[in-house]
């Protein structure tokens, strides 16, 4: 149905001979998941999916933190454990075992996230700076799942640059400069067994990160799996 729509789009610009650009693309398929995937989902869940589709993962606490401030159907709104539950019965939000969090269907997230950041930048860029926030406050606050928390931090730092047109490496630069600077201050426990397991975890988890792959260009993340590779070596050197 996608594939029918695009074709039609594309069409239609040839015959009227306009350039069918990415912005075109994305806001043919963004007008398919409206229509057919989202037909039955309340305009309240469907800007709310919208506005998640920039994070990952998502908890009762970031949706308390992101859909108030992004959102105007939840401004004033007390009890967000009751809107995970009317967001998983979509069938669009599932549980990521990965990331222990809720998440939108990737190819939904992909699609709404990109059509976000085509039409409405600001925004965008707000809403990661907003989740960039939280996992700094995160990574200092909460042992468990750190590594979790350090790749979403990575991840929302990447769009905030790469939205703001930086190149690959100067985003690449960024998010080495930060990774080193969490190994320093969190990945040099006095159990050095601890610290060494809790890096390995961080590499392993890094090593699989798509995503972050894209955005920071396949030679900026080998650069950061050397860093936390090389951290790891001389954890293991002064063992």
């Amino acid at each position: 149905m996608g594939n029918e729509c695009l074709f039609e789009a594309i069409v239609r610009f040839k015959r009227e001979k306009r350039t069918f650009e990415e912005r075109d693309l994305i806001n043919v398929v963004d007008r398919v998941i409206d229509e057919y995937v989202m037909q039955d989902v309340s305009s309240k869940l469907n800007a709310a999916c919208r506005a998640l589709a920039v994070v990952r993962q998502f908890d009762v606490i970031v949706l308390g933190r992101i859909l108030p401030e992004f959102v105007d159907y939840f401004k004033g709104t007390g009890s967000f454990l009751k809107i995970i539950g009317q967001l998983t019965g979509t069938s669009l939000i599932e549980w990521d075992g990965v990331r222990k969090g809720y998440a939108l269907d990737e190819t939904i997230r992909h699609i709404l996230a990109l059509h976000l950041r085509l039409n409405d930048p600001g925004r965008y860029l707000s809403i990661n700076e907003a989740a960039a926030n939280i996992y700094k406050e995160w990574i200092d606050r909460v042992r468990e799942n750190r590594s979790i928390y350090v790749l979403e931090r990575l991840y929302h730092q990447a769009n905030i640059a790469s939205s703001r047109g930086e190149t690959q490496t100067h985003v690449a630069d960024k998010l080495q400069k930060e990774l080193q600077g969490y190994l320093e201050k969190y990945y040099q426990d006095d159990d050095r067994e601890f610290a060494i397991l809790s890096t390995t975890q961080l590499y392993e988890e890094l090593c699989q990160d798509n995503e972050l792959r894209e955005i920071a260009g396949n030679q900026g993340f080998v650069c950061l799996e050397e860093t936390i590779n090389n951290h790891r070596l001389t954890l293991e050197q002064s063992k």
